[in-house]
């Protein structure tokens, strides 16, 4: 999903929970960003790049409010598409919060951040409930929701291997042993990364430090591709596929639906016999949604949970944890199952969707 999509539809989709901005927050934020800029800016040439956003980021040393304010930042520069946030930029936000308008989110998109960040500094526990459950996966304001439905996927079928995955070391930080990218240290979450990754909302930091391994994976597998020096930007834009290929050690199968290029596409009865023995097999599958309407996000992942061929019905979940907008009318097709979760009729689904993505266990994982 395009990032300025991504923005936007994730700020729309968490308005009705966070309050709007208040004038002494909106000051706040811009005092912060004025503060703390000289800081970020690395090169010292009065420009915030991807990269210098990245690094403090990844500071574990930029807390708070102050990293609430910075993942602010980072999604302004990311939804913009331009190469850096400079006080001009700073100046136009100063002059819409005097208006009373937000850019991107601006001190609202802050306040929201504040509030992830709060929630899951409450609760840092890696399980939950003692194991990986799906109501710990929510979207942040990265655009990575092709990573976490392939771990919704995983935790659908089989939450044990995953939670065997994930080691919480003495000083914080996390080992990851994944079959498709072997073992890999992964240093304790700072506030920055909270505020701008998934939402565990007190149901465990497992996803985040997946999340965060994921990403330093797809670093490391394609360098030169992504700006910085971790995995922050490794995040956006990319294919569950590679995911599914991270967490099971084999490579996924990508079903298109419709012709693209030089993809000839696939007949309802081919899409339904992969789907039907996806879900039967216990693989993971991801299914992409690019041609949606009537409600459903475009260019966006979602986890395949269940198929049933009786009643013809495919379950999904939206990794947002919600199905569609807040406020947004749910689509005639679809039946809301709570915390993101829905189903459609199969004819429906090949309408709505164009690739499904599946990958098979290794044997003997």
């Amino acid at each position: 999903m395009g990032a300025s999509n991504l923005m936007r539809s994730l700020a729309t989709a968490r308005a009705a929970a966070v309050p709007a901005a208040d004038d002494s927050t909106s000051q706040r934020f811009t005092q912060l960003v004025q503060r703390d800029f000289a800081h970020w800016d690395g090169d010292d040439d009065g420009e915030l790049s991807v990269a210098e956003l990245q690094t403090a980021i990844a500071n574990p040393q930029v807390k708070g409010e102050n990293a609430a304010a910075l993942a602010e930042v980072f999604q302004q520069l990311q939804a913009s598409g331009a190469a850096t946030f400079t006080s001009d930029d700073l100046d136009r936000d100063r002059a819409d919060i005097a208006e009373g308008k937000t850019r991107m989110g601006g001190s609202d998109g802050f306040a929201d951040n504040l509030q992830a960040l709060q929630d899951s500094r409450s609760n840092m526990r890696l399980f939950g409930d003692g194991a990986p459950s799906l109501d710990a996966i929510n979207q942040g304001k990265l655009n990575d929701c092709w990573a976490l439905s392939s771990l919704g996927s995983l935790v659908n079928t089989d939450p044990e291997a995953l939670k065997q995955m994930i080691h919480r070391n003495g000083d914080g930080s996390y080992t990851v042993n994944t079959p498709g990218g072997g073992r890999q240290q992964v240093s304790a979450l700072t506030d920055g990364e909270l505020a701008l990754g998934n939402r565990s909302e007190g149901n465990g930091v497992w996803a985040n430090v997946m999340e965060k391994a994921i990403g330093e994976q797809m670093h490391q597998r394609q360098p030169g591709k992504f700006t910085g020096d971790d995995g922050v930007a490794a995040m956006t834009s990319n294919q569950a596929f590679n995911a599914e290929q991270i967490l099971t050690g084999t490579r996924g199968q990508r079903t298109t639906f419709k012709p693209t290029g030089n993809q000839p596409g696939s007949s309802p009865e081919q899409v339904r016999s992969v789907l039907q023995s996806a879900v039967s097999d216990g693989q993971l599958a991801v299914a992409g949604a690019r041609d949606a309407s009537d409600g459903l996000d475009n260019q966006h992942a979602y986890a395949v949970i269940g198929f049933d061929p009786g009643s013809d019905t495919v379950t999904l979940r939206n990794p947002w944890g919600v199905v569609v907008h807040a406020n947004q009318p749910l689509p005639a097709d679809v039946s809301d199952l709570g915390d993101g979760l829905f189903g459609m009729k199969f004819a429906d689904f090949y309408t709505q969707f164009n690739a499904l993505d599946v990958a098979a266990a290794a044997p003997g994982q």
